[in-house]
């Protein structure tokens, strides 16, 4: 029987998710389709800032309705990972807002081209949850680490794709909240 998380984080509405089983270091959650404003990074931007600058210029006000969207979490990295550098921002990836339920079926279109609406399908996910900054170096130690719990545990799962959850804002010092997710097999 899978536990229905509340769909509130620090007073942010969060992507809602079903915890379907809970193991030593990690869950396995399944995700519904979901709407998300997104950009894509392109390889070499070692900074977050611009595509999160171009994001955060969409929810307030940078759409054709010059509508103010409320912030969500996660702020959710998607990567198509390498062997050799499973992280690394010298690949491409996309970062993506998750469109509040207010505005579900009806985001406005953004008015800067970088910037586009997405639909996940749903999805069972691997999920580790991590605190403190994050960064490159952890995100991979992370990754390494589920990848082996869930190696370990005989858990099938597909590798190469994986994202990065961040919930908390920067201004937020302790407590932070960030999660690495595998899709399940």
């Amino acid at each position: 029987m899978a536990d229905i998380v509340l769909n509130r984080h620090r007073g942010y509405e969060m992507a809602p998710y079903s915890v379907m089983e809970k193991k030593d270091g990690y869950e396995k959650r399944e995700y519904a389709s979901l709407q998300w404003s997104s950009t894509t990074a392109e390889p070499g931007k070692k900074s977050l800032g611009g595509p999160f600058r171009k994001l955060f210029n969409y929810i307030t006000g940078s759409n054709e309705q010059n509508a103010k969207i409320s912030m969500t979490v996660p702020v959710l990295m998607s990567y198509d990972g390498s062997e050799d550098k499973p992280t690394s921002r010298d690949n491409k990836y996309q970062m993506s807002f998750y469109t509040p339920k207010d505005f579900h079926d009806k985001a406005p279109q953004p008015t800067n081209a970088d910037v586009y609406l997405s639909t996940t399908p749903g999805m069972s996910v691997y999920v580790s949850t991590y605190s403190g900054w994050t960064n490159e170096q952890k995100e991979k130690q992370e990754l390494q680490k589920l990848e082996s719990s869930l190696q370990k545990d005989g858990m099938p799962y597909q590798k190469g794709k994986f994202y990065i959850a961040g919930y908390d804002s920067p201004f937020r010092l302790w407590g932070r909240r960030n999660e690495v997710w595998i899709l399940a097999d």
